[in-house]
């Protein structure tokens, strides 16, 4: 009969710990395997589907730290580490703590994508508002986690909080611009000046123009009229004015066209059939002043000035309507059988 002593058992504490590792590897084999079935089976589900996508990496990691800790307690009980067989358990519970707040981060992403794919059809969201609240969550969760793992790990707050009132205020000294940056973003958000998507100019930059991209924490991204990206910090719209041009009631049309001068006798009869014409025309807003008048004496020519507004605010729409104006404008003066001058040049010999 062969005996076996405690002695003899603890000399194989490490064929133990693997054992633990390879039920572990088997228990995260098994875990992937049931959630990727989960998502096969409901993938119409938008979000039974994304299980695996939630679920996987946070569960799997949570997994490897407990054999992590398991190792750990073996080399602490074997070779009489006390004090690391102590941490280890701490350790375990900011694993625990870490893996909930990691699954919360990727639930709250995938939420901020369902969002994002449900934009055109559910209207009233607005993307910027999207963002910024995604961000705030994801701000208070991590800190809620940092407080919970001082608190695991037994670190007094008040010295910390102490010494973070000074540091705070040498790294808000240093980091002024930053801070500027961020509080910028946050005023952004709030008052709302402009959101994802639309198209703005900034006349004290050069006249900069392009539609709204990102609107981040430090940053604003811009395309401009090139296609190019442009990076505005946050603080500078704090001090500049901003045109939206996508929140446009209306677009204005101006136009000036010379008429011969010895067509002066039918210019009140013509400026008065170009309001009539204007103003049946379904895209111009007949609410608003519709001006066709004479403005000036040219130098060859009598100048009549048009100005209308149209409902069509996008530009492509705008520059169709204002295409048809110029046609309206045009076959007018030619039923009313009034001349548009050529240039005169005089050419000496």
């Amino acid at each position: 009969m062969i005996s076996v002593s405690f002695a003899d058992l603890q000399r194989f504490w490490w064929l133990e710990a693997v054992i633990y590792l390879g039920l572990l590897a088997f228990i995260n084999f098994f875990i992937k395997k049931t959630l990727k079935k989960i998502a096969k089976r409901f993938s119409i589900d938008r979000w039974k589907g994304r299980v695996d996508t939630i679920f996987y990496l946070p569960s799997s990691f949570f997994l490897w730290i407990c054999g992590i800790c398991l190792i750990i307690s073996f080399v602490a009980v074997h070779f009489r580490f006390s004090l690391v067989y102590e941490y280890s358990y701490s350790f375990f519970k900011t694993a625990v703590i870490f893996t909930l707040a990691w699954i919360f981060l990727r639930w709250k992403k995938e939420v901020e994508k369902d969002l994002i794919y449900f934009k055109h059809t559910i209207k009233k969201i607005d993307m910027s508002h999207v963002h910024m609240i995604g961000r705030f969550i994801s701000i208070a969760v991590i800190s809620v986690f940092l407080l919970i793992i001082l608190q695991i790990w037994g670190l007094d707050m008040v010295p910390l909080m102490a010494f973070g009132g000074v540091g705070a205020a040498a790294l808000g000294f240093a980091a002024k611009e930053v801070i500027a940056n961020f509080f910028g973003g946050t005023m952004l958000w709030i008052n709302r000046p402009f959101v994802l998507g639309d198209y703005i100019s900034l006349p004290d930059r050069g006249g900069l123009e392009g539609v709204v991209e990102e609107i981040g924490w430090y940053l604003t991204i811009v395309r401009d009229k090139d296609k190019r990206l442009v990076y505005l910090p946050n603080a500078i719209f704090s001090t500049i004015s901003v045109v939206n041009t996508s929140r446009m009631s209306h677009r204005r049309i101006q136009i000036t066209v010379g008429v011969r001068k010895e067509d002066f006798t039918k210019l009140e009869e013509l400026t008065q059939v170009l309001k009539e014409v204007f103003e049946k025309h379904p895209s111009i807003d007949a609410y608003l002043p519709i001006n066709v008048i004479f403005s000036s004496f040219g130098a060859y020519s009598l100048e009549l000035f048009v100005e209308v507004y149209t409902k069509q605010t996008r530009y492509k729409q705008y520059l169709m309507v204002k295409q048809e104006v110029l046609y309206l404008l045009y076959k007018t003066i030619q039923q009313m059988d009034v001349q548009v001058p050529n240039p005169i040049m005089a050419i000496e010999k």
